[in-house]
């Protein structure tokens, strides 16, 4: 910052000497040059950022049991709706369980039958005191454990009828199939590398950007969530998107190492133009309320430096180093820094003055 005013204070001294000398030579009165007193005023500006689309919902599709992939019921890029049928995986090993475990429940109930028969032939001799009731409990203990034994081999049914269920997959949610990465015979598992496939629900799309901390901050009332806020994406082939979203979240978190935070936008998708993986541009419109406005013609660059000239209390205009953000017409500036409301600026015709020049001031319209 210091460097910075020392270049600009050494530019306004050879300005302010130049411009004595030349003023000295050429012997007339004071030029007239349009000024202008500076205002506060509201304006609109349009923020654009870089965005990443995706679906509302993005699921890869995986099965649930390892077997040969049997049938394709769905092809690539083809609509589903919830609950349709997709794939379907080799399931014989598991039908053949699911028997085995079948006929172990028959084996089970016929030990329950058993064990009641034995409690029952044998409790009206406990009554006459043939057996003892040692005898009775033990037979007791055997229809116990033969029922524990009949809902386990129950339960293995079900079990093995869970795994035959998952050799059918069907559709988690409305959506669009992607790429196919199985074709029929393929061995597949839940611990493959690849999903079978990815469901795109993209009835709805979110366009994900990122803002610096900085920005954030400036402009925190305006980035706020608030579903009345419409915003504009551009697409990658420059056309605007039809249909307006609105800023529907913001990220908890500021990226340590970029200094950025990620926002979202949702966009209707009716016509599924909009594809997960896509990328845009968003346009954010933002109100700065309360801020100068100045000509762009009115500034001059030095070393990638912006000045504006400044009109003193004796008519001498001096440099001022400004900067400025500049606004969607590419007319005007909006003022950062640098100048302040009633200052007084030169507004056109700047190239003929130099700093410490004496003008004769008259008002801009």
């Amino acid at each position: 910052m210091i460097r910075i005013l020392t270049i600009a204070g050494a530019l306004a001294f050879l300005m302010s000497a130049c411009g004595e000398k030349a003023q000295e030579k050429g012997g007339g009165g004071p030029i007239a040059v349009p000024v202008q007193s500076l205002t506060l005023q509201h304006t609109r500006l349009h923020q654009s950022y870089p965005v990443s689309i995706e679906g509302k919902e993005i699921v890869e599709i995986r099965p649930r049991i390892q077997g040969y992939l049997e049938d394709i019921y769905v092809d690539e890029g083809q609509r589903v709706k919830k609950g349709q049928l997709l794939f379907k995986v080799n399931a014989d090993n598991f039908e053949q369980q699911v028997l085995s475990a079948k006929a172990k429940v028959k084996v089970a109930e016929a030990a329950v039958q058993s064990a009641n028969n034995e409690v029952l032939r044998l409790k009206p001799l406990v009554e006459k005191g043939v057996v003892g009731e040692f005898e009775l409990t033990q037979a007791e203990y055997s229809v116990a454990s033969a029922e524990a034994a009949l809902v386990e081999a129950q339960a293995n049914v079900k079990n093995m009828q869970t795994n035959i269920d998952y050799s059918r997959i069907t559709a988690p949610s409305d959506g669009v199939i992607g790429t196919i990465a199985y074709r029929k015979g393929s061995l597949v598992s839940p611990t493959s590398t690849h999903p079978i496939t990815i469901l795109a629900n993209n009835s709805e799309v979110r366009a994900y950007f990122s803002v610096n901390e900085k920005a954030y901050l400036d402009y925190s009332s305006d980035f706020k969530v608030d579903s009345s806020k419409h915003v504009e994406l551009i697409l990658a082939n420059g056309k605007a998107y039809p249909n307006t979203g609105t800023l529907d979240a913001v990220s908890g978190i500021i990226d340590k190492s970029t200094g950025s935070i990620v926002m979202r936008a949702t966009f209707p998708n009716p016509d599924l133009l909009l594809k997960s993986g896509g990328s845009g541009t968003i346009n954010i419109e933002e109100l700065r309320e309360n801020v100068i406005l100045i000509p762009q013609a009115a500034t001059f660059e030095v070393q990638n430096k912006r000045f504006v000239y400044v009109v003193q209390n004796d008519n001498k205009v001096q440099t001022q180093l400004i900067k400025v953000t500049p606004t969607d017409d590419g007319q005007q500036f909006v003022v950062e820094e640098g100048l302040k409301e009633g200052d007084e600026i030169v507004v056109s015709g700047i190239n003929g003055l130099k700093a410490g020049m004496e003008i004769n001031p008259e008002k801009a319209d």
